[in-house]
């Protein structure tokens, strides 16, 4: 749940609010999505590597991992909707004071030969309502929500 403050720990969460709030949460089902927590099965996770740890502390690390997966031939990023995970905002990334010199869209564009923004705007069309029937899953052939 991004943009939305029920606590910046554990300590302070407002659990009663969020769930009073749950419902004006919810996103559709079928949405495009590349949003954490993300589920790959095993076979696709080893197969494009996992995360890229060049995107340390993690800036940049879901775009990067979405790619992988489109450029493997994964075609179908569904967001499920009513299965909303709280984020502490910035509880990791938080602590560092910055990442140095390294620019994560700069890193993206040069790997991929695109921006980030196009490609999850343009290509994948990240947060549109996508049809329910799926004709291609994954490449491994495997729900990617199995593992």
């Amino acid at each position: 749940i991004g943009g939305s403050d029920y606590g910046t720990s554990p300590e302070d969460f407002r659990e009663g609010d969020l769930l009073r709030d749950f419902r004006s949460l919810e996103r559709p089902y079928n949405t495009v999505s590349t949003w954490p927590p993300t589920l790959l099965s095993i076979k696709d996770w080893k197969a494009i590597g996992g995360f890229d740890e060049s995107y340390y502390p993690g800036f940049g690390s879901d775009p990067d991992l979405a790619m992988k997966m489109y450029d493997y031939g994964c075609r179908d990023f569904i967001g499920v909707g009513a299965s909303l995970v709280y984020h502490f905002s910035k509880a990791t990334t938080g602590r560092f004071e910055g990442s140095g010199d390294f620019d994560p869209r700069k890193y993206f564009r040069k790997k991929w030969g695109m921006s980030w923004s196009r490609f999850l705007r343009k290509v994948i069309r990240r947060d549109t309502i996508i049809p329910l029937q799926m004709e291609n899953e994954c490449p491994s052939g495997e729900d990617s929500g199995d593992d």
